[in-house]
């Protein structure tokens, strides 16, 4: 709920954003995801309430909120259980895989353009919170490749972070912007062709620098195979839903991968690395697809907010997650023990991701409640002459390169953009499809700036070994791309919305 400020003061539209600004002003100071969330919840409530916000509406918002942020940790926690119990990326393997796989090799440019494009946006799109990179660096590893230019490498990974964690951040947005999560999914999708296209362009500056450069037949099979894995992510939204489409799109594209190249001396390792992914997409591809078991499984549900989704245990990905992490881990012959200790690990790292997730959600719905966006739109509204709509991608991207999270961004950036004339989710015709499109924009760019985030350069340079110092490098060969997407998008936005 949200409400109109009345009169519209210049004391009003100063302090709309301040909560915002205070937790990115926070992160940018270096001081944690959730003392940054925490803090702008409590400017934002403090200001909503002294702004005549009744109590109990704002307490209502609150409530919703944590539900919407529920729905969200439980996948946080159960993904990283997930790597922590079944991920085999362990121990010395990849020292004799790099011995074996490195050197000249005309099929070197396509193992590694398989690693960075296809197997981890997978890895991500089923764990999400640069697992992706974990698995692409170790692929890279196996390859001979380190340093500053492995890690921009490994970076790629991140090319559908709206996918990532079994979509979370995308079904943020859809609830928040009260869109159809299939056809917001499917939007995205589309947009993320500018993504991938641009990606392509940074795997092969990357790789030319090292005297790795593409045979012509990679080069006429990359574009249609990029533009087929865009089409197929369109048709899994739509018809399988934000949550698997990543992983059923990227899928195929994998399995004949490995079958064109079985005979290569590293296949074994690649598929002992990638078989818990295969089987938790062909799992959650099943409780999805096999209607009845689906409606068996969605038959006991919890729904205690109205309006929201509801959480259904035997059918949330959480569940599943944890489920073929432990069978996985039990037919690779690990110890109760083991799996008990890898488990506590798993959640240990996930109390910090799963707290600023709080506590940014929590920032979104007291921000809301207390009518910030309302104002700010009507504020931008009169100095942008019709083009409101170009502001939407590069505050994603800002979002997403100080909080590395696109749930963070959805929830920092989704009332403002919701907020913004055009942008009526419940209407239809044009107008609907323009929400939708915008919709889309802000989870692209939002993800794919997290990319550049210091949390995910950090992580990059320790994965490939990159020294500290090498950060700089990594970061201004890596920001390039998600600055050009938010540019060009947001030119698009403003172009639109002067048409429209």
């Amino acid at each position: 709920m949200t409400r109109d400020p009345e009169p519209m003061s210049l004391l009003t539209i100063i302090l709309a954003p301040m909560p915002v600004l205070l937790a990115m002003g926070l992160l940018a100071a270096r001081r944690s995801s959730i003392e940054a969330g925490l803090a702008g919840a409590a400017l934002g409530a403090g200001l909503a309430l002294a702004g005549g916000l009744p109590g109990a509406v704002l307490a209502d918002a609150a409530l919703r909120s944590l539900w919407i942020a529920w729905m969200a940790v439980s996948v946080i926690l159960a993904g990283l259980v997930f790597d922590a119990v079944a991920s085999p990326v362990r121990g010395s393997a990849w020292t004799d895989a790099a011995a074996t796989t490195a050197g000249p090799d005309d099929r070197r440019y396509r193992r590694i353009f398989t690693a960075c494009m296809l197997i981890g946006p997978f890895a991500e799109s089923a764990t999400g919170f640069g697992v992706g990179a974990v698995v692409t660096a170790a692929l890279l590893r196996g390859e001979g490749l380190g340093g500053a230019r492995a890690a921009v490498l490994a970076l790629l990974s991140q090319l559908l972070v709206p996918w990532g964690a079994l979509a979370i951040g995308t079904q943020v947005t859809a609830v928040l912007m009260r869109h159809d999560p299939h056809q917001l999914g499917a939007a995205a999708a589309a947009v993320s062709a500018i993504a991938y296209a641009g990606g392509l362009v940074v795997l092969r500056l990357q790789l030319a620098a090292v005297g790795i450069r593409p045979r012509r037949r990679d080069r006429l099979i990359d574009p249609p195979l990029v533009a087929g894995l865009i089409v197929a992510l369109v048709v899994a939204n739509l018809f399988l839903g934000p949550e698997t489409a990543a992983l059923a799109a990227l899928g195929l594209p994998i399995a004949i991968d490995l079958g064109v190249r079985r005979r290569d001396v590293a296949i074994r390792t690649t598929t002992r690395i990638l078989a818990p992914y295969l089987a938790l997409t062909l799992v959650l591809l099943v409780t999805r697809l096999v209607t009845p078991l689906a409606e068996a499984l969605r038959h006991w549900i919890w729904q205690p907010v109205d309006g929201l989704p509801g959480y259904a245990p035997l059918h949330h990905p959480a569940g599943w997650l944890l489920a073929t992490a432990v069978v996985a881990a039990l037919m690779a012959g690990n110890r109760p023990g083991r799996i008990g200790h890898d488990i506590a690990r798993g959640l240990g790292h996930g109390i910090r991701p799963a707290a600023a997730t709080i506590a940014f959600v929590l920032l979104a719905g007291v921000w809301a409640a207390g009518g910030a966006p309302t104002v700010l739109a009507a504020a931008w509204r009169d100095v942008a002459a019709g083009a409101d709509l170009a502001i939407i991608p590069p505050l994603a991207g800002l979002a997403g390169f100080l909080t590395g999270s696109n749930v963070a961004v959805a929830a920092m950036i989704a009332p403002l953009a919701d907020a913004l004339p055009g942008m009526g989710a419940d209407g239809g015709g044009a107008g609907a499809l323009m929400a939708l499109l915008i919709a889309a924009m802000l989870l692209v760019v939002g993800g794919l700036a997290t990319m550049v985030s210091p949390m995910r350069l950090a992580m990059a340079a320790a994965l490939t070994g990159a020294a500290a110092s090498d950060e700089a490098a990594i970061r201004r060969r890596s920001t390039p791309l998600p600055v050009a997407v938010a540019l060009l998008l947001g030119l698009a936005a403003a172009v639109a919305g002067l048409l429209g």
